[in-house]
């Protein structure tokens, strides 16, 4: 079978090592794989760049040193794995550049939403990482997005000539891409898709110790935000864990608590310390029950569906729908004055270790949470806590659709999910959710005055195992950590040297990728079978959950006297 890895981005490292490793899988496999790298086709700005600390109005000569990273590492990435290598720029003509200064000129800030050219929506899929960046959640653009949007329209247009060619001579029966949100892995995969040939998505998505070492792959954008229903995740979920995947799934845990690396928007949680809003919140509850309602951010979901992803169950105006679930649970708690309500806006509303930007919602986070009844507080990013630090306080955690109502569930706490249908993190069978015929009011009285079983903290624990390990979320060879440093080591002497090859470096890691294991199978991902013999079982939406979860002592006494443990290591015990 032919594969094409569509990766613009070669000097994006982690992402690339990604991409080698599945392309080294699919070789030794018997498959035949193709790198098909940009060759400066977007030299006018990419992501690359931005990755590099460039903006999009920054010197052609900082540009085209980005490039030249970028083609050497493309190169080297070949010479790794053994892949064949081709470069976009080659299928330009001379007269694209007239064909894209005469499309542009029918852009305009009146249609550019609704802009195509050939068949292709380019004018909504070269706006996704400007509305992500600037955390948008309206359409309306300042003048200089604007001006960025022409550029990443620019090359939109140019990539689907250059592509278009490509595809006319060359036959390939899939086509791979990292993270198909993004604007030229979108438009990549509309034309592939005019040829008739299916892409898959791919994304890092490993433990949170080692979040590079395994992949997520979807085969369609109803398949990524409705993974916990598949039925690889329900029939897996109802298998117990072995020692090894609890203190996996435990370590994971606690890089949360570390805060170890950028995808945590939390700040980590200070061992053994008392925190001023800990203490404020605790001095003004007294002794009422204290519950946390986690946010979640609006504009990640307002750009993916912007470019016309499916999301399932979504509805008109998901940032809506978020306000008035504050407002619903302010009002039960203004009536309800023996309870105490923290309220966290989620951090990436805001500027953070990862950006300035603040949201367009966060602003209005700040105005309808300005005045609220004396028994709630606003926990607000410039407090410098960590949403961990609650654990120990809290007698329940109100949820919309964040993932911290997986870690608070595997962490012992309870949780109320309030829209189960749009809850794309985790399956809502991990915590509670209002029942057909209970209000809100019911619900927070139920949940806090029953016992509540083991298992939403066993199948929290088994769900993060299923998604960050197993199912469809694929092992990348398991390198020792010598071997990955020497990758590393490799990387990097490339590129500073500025030469495609070192050939010791590669003699050694190509033996490397290519190891046995102890048991005799080649270290490769499950995922070449998956994305070989395309979308069957494993990817079927569960919409009757019939499998049976139950759970063994050990595994309940596993799972418990590990979260035990890392409770007390942090002062949360």
């Amino acid at each position: 079978m032919k594969i094409l890895i569509f990766a613009p981005y070669a000097s994006i490292y982690p992402h690339t090592a990604i991409e080698s490793d599945l392309a080294k899988n699919f070789i030794n496999a018997g498959h035949e794989v193709t790198f098909l790298r940009c060759g400066k086709i977007l030299e006018s700005y990419c992501t690359n760049m931005r990755a590099s600390g460039l903006n999009f109005d920054s010197n052609l000569e900082a540009k085209l040193k980005v490039c030249r990273r970028c083609e050497i590492s493309s190169r080297s990435e070949s010479f790794l794995t053994g892949s064949k290598i081709d470069f976009l720029q080659h299928w330009s003509q001379p007269d694209d550049k007239c064909v894209v200064d005469e499309v542009s000129s029918q852009f305009s800030k009146d249609n550019w939403f609704e802009f195509q050219y050939e068949g292709v929506p380019v004018g909504r899929l070269s706006a996704y990482e400007i509305l992500l960046q600037n955390k948008l959640v309206t359409l309306e653009l300042n003048d200089e997005q604007w001006v960025r949007l022409r550029v990443e329209l620019s090359n939109s247009i140019r990539l689907i000539l250059a592509s278009k060619r490509y595809f006319d001579q060359n036959t390939y029966d899939r086509v791979i891409v990292y993270n198909n949100f993004y604007g030229v892995n979108r438009t990549l995969t509309h034309i592939a898709s005019h040829h008739h040939i299916p892409s898959y998505s791919i994304q890092a998505s490993g433990f949170n110790h080692e979040i590079y070492q395994s992949i997520s792959i979807h085969v369609s954008d109803e398949h990524a935000f409705l993974y916990p229903q598949t039925y690889t995740v329900r029939e897996k979920m109802a298998l117990p864990l072995n020692s090894y995947e609890v203190e996996s799934v435990t370590k994971h845990l606690e890089g949360l608590f570390n805060s170890s690396n950028a995808w945590v928007y939390s700040t980590a949680v200070r061992k053994f310390e008392d925190n001023d809003f800990i203490m404020k919140m605790l001095k003004l509850s007294g002794k009422r029950q204290i519950i946390l309602m986690a946010l979640s951010s609006a504009d990640e979901m307002f750009a993916a569906r912007a470019i016309g992803v499916n999301i399932p169950n979504l509805i008109n105006n998901e940032e809506d729908q978020q306000l008035n679930s504050i407002d619903e649970v302010i009002k039960y708690f203004s009536l309800h004055t023996d309870k105490f309500l923290v309220i966290r806006p989620h951090p990436r509303e805001f500027p953070n270790k990862r950006d300035s930007v603040l949201s367009q919602h966060g602003i209005k986070l700040r105005e309808l949470l300005s005045q609220v009844p004396s028994n709630v507080i606003i926990n607000w990013p410039e407090d410098s806590v960590s949403i961990y630090s609650f654990i120990p306080y809290v007698s329940l955690l109100i949820n919309n659709s964040s993932s911290v109502g997986l870690e608070f569930a595997a962490l012992g706490v309870p949780i109320l999910s309030l829209d189960p249908e749009r809850l794309y993190a985790y399956p809502p069978i991990v915590g509670n959710t209002i029942g057909p015929n209970e209000s809100l009011s019911q619900s927070i009285s139920r949940i806090l005055t029953e016992n509540q079983s083991p298992l939403h903290q066993i199948l929290a624990f088994r769900y993060i195992n299923v998604s960050r390990f197993s199912g469809l979320f694929q092992e990348t060879p398991n390198l020792n950590s010598i071997s990955r440093k020497v990758l590393f080591l490799y990387r990097r002497v490339i590129s500073r040297l500025g030469i495609s090859r070192v050939p010791f470096f590669v003699a050694y890691l190509r033996r490397q990728l290519g190891q046995k294991s102890n048991d005799g199978s080649t270290k490769s991902i499950s995922g070449v079978d998956f994305i070989v013999n395309g979308a069957n079982n494993s990817s079927a939406i569960v919409n009757n959950d019939n499998f049976d979860y139950n759970y063994e002592t050990n595994e309940m006494r596993l799972v418990q006297n590990s979260v035990l443990a890392l409770k007390k290591r942090y002062g949360l015990g």
